[in-house]
C-alpha cells in the first residue's frame, strides 16, 4: 500500500489469477479524519465485469476509483484518489484478498470454494477479522 500525495494505491499480489473466479479485494480504511468507522473499497472482477467502490454507508462515494485486474502478473492494483477519503494525513487499512471458482462442478472438491486471505495476518485460520496495517502518512 502507498499512500501518495494524489492518491491511495493498493496492489495486492495472488498466488495464480484465473479468468472464470470471481475476484474480490476489499480494504477497509480508517483515516485520521474517519476513525470510527471505516470506509470500505471493494475491487470485484465477476468473469470480465470489474468494478470498485468506496462507501462508508449507501452509495459508493469515489466514480474516479480505479482497479486494474492484471492476470499475466496475478495482481490487482486499486487506486482512490485522497480528496475521495477527504484528504487525509494519515490512512490505515486491512487487505483481504479473495476468489471463487466459478466453473467448480456442483459435485466437485472446489464447489463453492472461496479462497480468502488477510494480507496482514501470517495464515488465515477462517475465523473473521481484520488485521490493521501501520499507518501511513501523507509524502
Amino acid at each position: 500500500m502507498e499512500h501518495r500525495a494524489t492518491a491511495l494505491r493498493i496492489e495486492v499480489r495472488f498466488r495464480q489469477l484465473r479468468t472464470g473466479q470471481l475476484i474480490d479485494v476489499s480494504a477497509y480504511l480508517k483515516t485520521d479524519a474517519h476513525r470510527t468507522h471505516p470506509w470500505q473499497l471493494t475491487a470485484l472482477d465477476d468473469r470480465g465485469q470489474q468494478s470498485v467502490d468506496l462507501y462508508v454507508s449507501g452509495e459508493s462515494r469515489c466514480p474516479e476509483a480505479t482497479a486494474r485486474f492484471d492476470y499475466e502478473r496475478s495482481t490487482v492494483t486499486v487506486t482512490v484518489p485522497r480528496d475521495c477519503l477527504k484528504n487525509p494525513a494519515w490512512i490505515r487499512a486491512a487487505v483481504i484478498g479473495s476468489a471463487m471458482r466459478l466453473e467448480a462442478r456442483p459435485s466437485g472438491r472446489d464447489a463453492d470454494a472461496v479462497w480468502e486471505d488477510d494480507a496482514y495476518a501470517r495464515g488465515y485460520d477462517g475465523t473473521p477479522g481484520r488485521t490493521w496495517g501501520p499507518r501511513l502518512y501523507r509524502p
